[in-house]
């Protein structure tokens, strides 16, 4: 599959780390699948959707430099400082990020609804 550039592995699929370490993705929907916690080989990942019970951690992404992350109820995602080209985050409810984890970004879209970690944002 060395051509496959988008994949949806959410929930309770079979997909583990083991069934995708030879691709590299654009896109990886993860959502709620625990059995996914790192893809830091995708050098090419621009969205990643970690969303829920997701098995991603920061570990598993501190290589990546993703546009697009939804991490909403993911509280193992914690930092995305490092990610120079994150320009869409999504943060909502129960997300490890806090004010001080997003300094450093330049983000044109943000959501963090029902974040309670999230109570200032700088310009």
């Amino acid at each position: 599959m060395q051509n496959l550039e988008i994949l949806k592995a959410g929930g309770t699929c079979g997909i583990d780390d083991n069934g995708i370490k030879h691709i590299n993705l654009e896109l990886l929907d993860a959502c709620s699948n625990i059995k996914i916690t790192n893809i830091n080989h995708m050098s090419k990942l621009k969205m990643l959707d970690a969303r829920f019970d997701c098995g991603i951690d920061d570990n598993g992404i501190v290589k990546l430099n993703l546009e697009i992350l939804y991490a909403d109820d993911n509280n193992k995602i914690t930092d995305v400082n490092y990610m120079t080209n994150l320009r869409v985050f999504h943060a909502n409810n129960n997300c490890g990020i806090d004010c001080d984890r997003l300094s450093n970004v330049n983000l044109t879209r943000l959501s963090v609804n029902y974040n309670p970690k999230l109570e200032e944002l700088s310009a």
